[in-house]
């Protein structure tokens, strides 16, 4: 495959295909996947669409449920009903259920907005321990490999 960068340089990349056939199909994956960024497509989408692997999408409720079964062995019971309250005032306040939001759909804007709400009835200090607990603990949930 060949391109040229802004300043006119020419760039190539090997598809690494053995045959000619294998090779355009690589390419028209890879056109397909520029028309889509242009075009402002969601790129996950698209990429999804031409990849034989599919990468599991859990559901904000069924993520909490998870973090919160691992959480079960290594947390105090207070603390995990404090984990539990949170999970759930959280998913409430996106209307979680068994079909969605997507986990990777939600943003640090959607934490923001239940933060705020939470906010009006709280104190500072049990509001900065929510975003501690939504931030250690969901992001890693997110983002599986990486430690918040």
């Amino acid at each position: 495959m060949g391109w040229r960068t802004p300043d006119g340089k020419a760039r190539f990349k090997s598809t690494k295909c053995a045959h000619e056939a294998d090779a355009r199909k690589h390419l028209a994956a890879v056109e397909s996947l520029f028309s889509a960024r242009a075009s402002g497509a969601p790129l996950d989408e698209v990429y999804a669409s031409l990849s034989p692997r599919t990468k599991p999408r859990p559901t904000v409720k069924a993520a909490l449920r998870d973090w919160l079964t691992e959480c079960e062995g290594s947390t105090a019971t207070e603390t995990l009903g404090r984990y539990q309250t949170i999970a759930d005032a959280f998913s409430n306040h996106l209307g979680a259920g068994e079909h969605g939001p997507m986990l990777d759909a939600v943003t640090s804007e959607h934490i923001r907005e239940f933060l705020t709400k939470r906010r009006a009835g709280r104190n500072a200090s049990t509001i900065n321990l929510e975003r501690k607990i939504l931030s250690m603990h969901y992001c890693p949930v997110k983002n599986p490999g990486k430690s918040g």
